[in-house]
């Protein structure tokens, strides 16, 4: 258990967990780009394993408890990154609203390209610029 908490993926993870329910400051790109891996793996995980239970269970009542338990989680997933990217945001000197362009059809591409960019090498109105931890 102690080697998977060390794979980079999965500890980003953890820090962003720690780490939800702050929509201030900043997090650099690696760590960024690590969480979500770390986010895509755990959620092909739930899904692999709501599509086996969903196949195998002999009781009908079970299907939608699994499917409600599945939806949980990419809600769950989905917070998540909205949080790391507001804060990714951050780090390269954007406010949050830029995000709101990904309720459109092509519009998220704009957000992606920025969270794709070079952390901010200063402090800005966000805060310090972010230590990494992976």
């Amino acid at each position: 258990m102690e080697k998977l908490l060390e794979f980079k993926p999965f500890k980003a993870l953890m820090k962003m967990i720690g780490e939800c329910m702050d929509f201030k400051g900043r997090t650099a790109s690696g760590e960024y780009w690590w969480a979500v891996l770390g986010i895509v793996i755990v959620l092909f995980a739930v899904r692999l394993v709501a599509i086996l239970l969903l196949v195998v269970s002999p009781l009908k009542f079970l299907d939608k408890i699994i499917v409600w338990l599945y939806e949980l989680a990419y809600l769950a997933g989905a917070f998540l990154s909205l949080s790391m990217s507001v804060r990714r945001l951050h780090d390269v000197n954007k406010p949050w609203p830029w995000l709101l362009l990904c309720l459109t059809v092509f519009g998220g591409l704009v957000p992606l390209y920025f969270c794709t960019q070079k952390s901010h090498p200063e402090e800005n109105q966000y805060g310090p610029v972010p230590t990494s931890i992976v």
